[in-house]
């Protein structure tokens, strides 16, 4: 239970430090009438992550710098906000305050929720860390990628950042972001007695859940209205994709949810005025960069892109293209200097992912590119490739002849295979999506294709460019892709009706309980109190908001 209670505290403390940034951006979002509505929480969450890239650098640069501007920027937020509250009120038209406050409860109650699911089960003295507990408790044996943003960050915040992370990985091979994130809150955290690492696994769950954004965001711009967007919002809580990656906290979820909302506000939000087209595009830039400062497996999200610039290229209209990639270069300027002259070569995974070397050598980039298909030829290329194909439906599929499921295998499936991951949400419903979009109008059916054939360019620049064979799972790809399909099927379903959302939803929450409760191996059987409070109290925030847009709170003649 004080483990429990640790982490609550912990993660508590860090959504009190982050939250004076998050409402001040917010103050200034709101003032800006060219961010559409649903987006304004991503917005606010983009801001804080700017500021953690800021502070990375600060920290980088003088530990005691990074201390003053991490200071500086809490207190110095929390008096804007204290501020704006007795003084004048935002300027009309700006995202207004509903489109925030749901997403920034279901944050919560979503971080809560998992917490009492990570900590329901006792764990062996081995695992009693948080960041042992996330990688064991549901699946036994997840590698310690989930502590690296902290390493990273205590080695700037001692001043003592050296060239190598651990083992044979360099500080150059895993982006920043997350670490700045935490470093936002070290000072005061440490003022206070927090652990550190268990510290800065509270403040990476915050980052985290910027896919509450990104999804409330997406299902707004696809079509539904905010009732029902926040309902579907956080009925994709109860699912297990979410769960394991906002507790297991490498950096790949927030990054895809930065993406998620590049794309949506350039190509989904029809901006009209070209001065409003080349705002977003700035900042849909920026929010890509961000993303892979975040992590570089939005690369092929990135290259989803593709077909939209070049379209723009070949009509002459390039330049908010050219603005936005303007802008992801300064961003990521600074991180790309630091792996050329700093730690080089930071390469790494890349050529891990395109070409199969996984062992440390001294080859350049393209080099062993080349050379790994000299080796395989055309013939074992696209073997590979169809080998990549089948692994996206992989998984025990249900057997008529052994109808009694393993939780465990489960959800093994489901962190490794794309189909899988999706849960009981894609059962049907991603074949509903257009036909109930038409009956909302031309706009939806537009959103609903623009996400549709951005996820099958992601898909194929993916499939593409993975160069091992059944190497293309999901933690190995983008994240834009099982968020952007969840979305979909989640939105079709409720454009279809309240009945068929809610039926699904039922099923997918009864079947999580089943597969993501129970214990990994050598956890003990579920029976810890307080976790079952968090657990309930964590559920109770988005079955709230399915209620409520289920009984027509919000407007009773929604459909």
């Amino acid at each position: 239970m004080m483990s429990l209670a640790l982490a609550v505290l912990a993660w508590a403390v860090n959504g009190v430090l982050l939250a004076p940034i998050f409402f001040a951006v917010l103050i200034g979002v709101r003032r800006l009438s060219w961010i559409p509505a649903p987006w304004a929480a991503l917005a606010a969450g983009s801001g804080v992550a700017g500021c953690a890239l800021v502070v990375f650098w600060a920290y980088f640069l003088s530990p005691a710098l990074g201390v003053f501007l991490s200071v500086a920027l809490v207190s110095g937020s929390a008096g804007l906000c204290w501020r704006s509250l007795r003084g004048s009120r935002p300027q009309p038209g700006g995202p207004g305050r509903s489109e925030v406050a749901p997403v920034v409860l279901l944050a919560c109650g979503a971080g809560l929720f998992y917490l009492g699911a990570l900590y329901l089960c006792p764990a062996p003295q081995a695992y009693r860390a948080f960041s042992d507990r996330a990688a064991n408790r549901f699946i036994s044996g997840l590698p310690s990628d989930n502590t690296i943003p902290f390493v990273l960050a205590d080695s700037v915040y001692s001043g003592s950042c050296s060239r190598v992370l651990f083992g044979d990985w360099l500080t150059s091979d895993r982006p920043p972001l997350q670490s700045g994130w935490s470093l936002i809150t070290r000072p005061v955290t440490d003022a206070l007695g927090l652990e550190p690492a268990l510290s800065a696994g509270a403040a990476g769950i915050w980052m985290q859940v910027l896919w509450v954004a990104a999804c409330y965001g997406l299902l707004r711009t696809i079509g539904l209205r905010p009732a029902g967007g926040a309902a579907a919002a956080g009925a994709l809580t109860f699912t297990g994709f979410f769960l394991l990656n906002t507790l297991y906290v490498w950096p790949k979820l927030g990054a895809g949810a930065l993406v998620c909302g590049a794309f949506c506000l350039v190509l989904l939000e029809p901006p009209g005025d070209p001065a409003v087209q080349r705002r977003r595009f700035a900042l849909a830039g920026l929010w890509a960069g961000l993303g892979w400062m975040a992590h570089g497996g939005v690369a092929f999200a990135l290259l989803g892109l593709a077909p939209w610039a070049v379209s723009a290229l070949i009509r002459r209209r390039a330049g908010p293209w050219v603005l936005a990639a303007a802008v992801f270069v300064l961003v990521c300027l600074p991180w790309s200097a630091f792996q050329r002259f700093y730690a080089p070569p930071g390469n790494r995974l890349v050529k891990w992912h395109l070409a199969g070397q996984v062992a440390v050598d001294s080859r350049g980039t393209w080099q062993t590119i080349r050379e790994a298909y000299s080796r395989v030829g055309l013939r074992g290329a696209l073997g590979n490739r169809l080998a990549n194909l089948k692994t996206v439906v992989d998984g025990a599929w249900p057997d008529p002849r052994h109808p009694a499921a393993d939780p465990g295998r489960e959800r093994a499936d489901e962190f490794f295979f794309l189909v899988r991951a999706t849960g009981l949400w894609s059962a049907g419903a991603a074949a509903l999506v257009a036909a109930a979009c038409l009956r909302r109008g031309r706009e939806s059916l537009r959103a609903v294709r623009g996400v549709g054939l951005w996820s099958a360019a992601t898909f194929a620049a993916w499939i593409a460019l993975m160069f091992e064979a059944r190497s293309a799972l999901v933690h190995q790809g983008s994240y834009t892709l099982p968020i952007a399909l969840l979305c979909l099927a989640a939105a079709g379903l409720r454009l279809l009706g309240k009945v068929a959302f809610a039926g699904v939803a039922a099923a997918q929450a009864a079947f999580f309980a089943f597969v993501w409760l129970p214990p990994a191996t050598g956890f003990g059987s579920p029976g810890n109190p307080a976790a079952l409070a968090a657990l309930v109290l964590g559920a109770a925030v988005p079955a709230a908001f399915i209620l409520r847009d289920l009984a027509g709170w919000e407007d009773p003649a929604n459909p």
